[in-house]
């Protein structure tokens, strides 16, 4: 198995783990929230969808989704599992999408361009996510969503998780950028990664 694989699975399970950790938490205080949803428990996923890609992240979102259902949802209910948590937290692969251009753009220190892909990457993300999670996932089921679309709740909690996500990793890539460029990224060269972690 080589280092870089290694390094992926390191990452996916610490992102699988964080996430598991921050919905257990969320979900213990979730009504007294609504009528917004702050999907704030999706971050480490797309933290992972930007120094992985999209096919990385689409398969550990997934797996965190079954984790992170089988937490809020009975087991034996294992189509709600499905529809509610897995599918949409498999939405994370989309920020994947924009991995390759925000660790090139950040590794040339054109922020403003990384800027623009961590904000495009976490919009779609997060409002597929609400999308799946809120309109598909209770339509498919037969069900009235607790957030309905039609409503500026469900637009509100989108828009302010992609405010969110976008204002954390614009400041870590212009203060750490290698919390965004793993050391052995498939999307640079050996030589760009070693010069911009030697800096």
């Amino acid at each position: 198995m080589n280092k870089r694989l290694l390094l992926q699975i390191r990452e996916g399970l610490l992102a699988i783990a964080l996430t598991g950790l921050i919905f257990y938490f969320y979900s213990r205080m979730e009504s007294s929230l609504m009528p917004y949803y702050w999907a704030v428990f999706i971050w480490p996923l797309l933290w992972f969808a930007l120094r992985q890609g999209a096919a990385a992240a689409g398969i550990y979102g997934g797996i965190a989704g079954l984790v992170c259902g089988m937490i809020s949802i009975p087991i034996s209910d294992w189509l709600s599992v499905i529809v509610f948590a897995m599918i949409p937290f498999i939405s994370v692969l989309v920020m994947g999408f924009f991995a390759k251009y925000t660790q090139k753009t950040l590794n040339n220190r054109r922020y403003s361009s990384t800027s623009l892909n961590i904000i495009t990457g976490a919009l779609l993300s997060n409002v597929l996510f609400y999308f799946l999670r809120f309109y598909i996932g209770p339509l498919a089921m037969g069900q009235e969503s607790p957030l309905n679309i039609m409503t500026g709740s469900f637009w509100i909690s989108s828009l302010v998780m992609t405010v969110v996500v976008s204002l954390l990793f614009i400041t870590i890539a212009k203060l750490k950028p290698s919390f965004l460029i793993p050391k052995r990224s498939k999307y640079l060269s050996r030589k760009e990664t070693s010069a911009l972690l030697n800096d």
